[in-house]
């Protein structure tokens, strides 16, 4: 049971590059840097969406109820993350080839804030550690961690649509007109 823990805490280490990749995207200043962001969260984004069922499998080899109390935690973060946030990644990417190295415009930040990119990675990074929780303790362990999964989900979908609009204006700088100083001429 340890090392299917210590798998569990694996799994949630790739959850964790993926969402910091994922949420850090709308900030990042140049679109070579975007596009580099979007391929490491892509990486641990399939990485993680894999390891997770494949965890599953692993823990009902040992235990066919915990299998069935901790795949909504695995299975169902994974598979929404495939389904919404993989494809929001290569249409950002896709974009980004065609002019890699211009500065990050706010169409770039606002589709890197998308939240069917940005909120699957971190609600699965909620579930890896609530399925750690789930497989050390009781029924009540079980509870909480459902009850804290299920809050972080929400408040992420709740945040979402205004972390886009912020993220889109961020960067915006007004074009500031200074005149040049004109140099003092010596007195003679």
């Amino acid at each position: 049971m340890n090392s299917l823990i210590t798998a569990l805490w694996a799994v949630a280490a790739l959850w964790a590059v993926a969402a910091v990749q994922a949420y850090s995207l709308a900030v990042r200043r140049g679109r070579m840097a975007v596009r580099r962001s979007a391929g490491r969260a892509r990486a641990a984004l399939l990485a993680g969406a894999v390891a997770g069922p494949v965890l599953t499998a692993a823990v009902a080899l040992v235990s066919v109820a915990d299998a069935l109390l901790v795949a909504p935690l695995l299975v169902l973060p994974a598979a929404v993350a495939l389904r919404g946030a993989l494809p929001p990644l290569r249409g950002l990417v896709r974009t980004l080839g065609t002019d890699p190295w211009g500065p990050s415009d706010p169409g770039v930040r606002r589709a890197a804030a998308d939240p069917m990119l940005t909120v699957p990675p971190v609600a699965a990074l909620a579930g890896a550690p609530a399925a750690v929780l789930v497989l050390t303790g009781g029924w009540l362990a079980a509870v909480v961690a459902y009850g804290v999964a299920a809050a972080v989900t929400a408040a992420l979908v709740w945040r979402a649509p205004h972390r886009r609009e912020t993220a889109a204006r961020a960067g915006v700088l007004h074009r500031v007109v200074v005149r040049a100083a004109v140099p003092a001429r010596k007195a003679a």
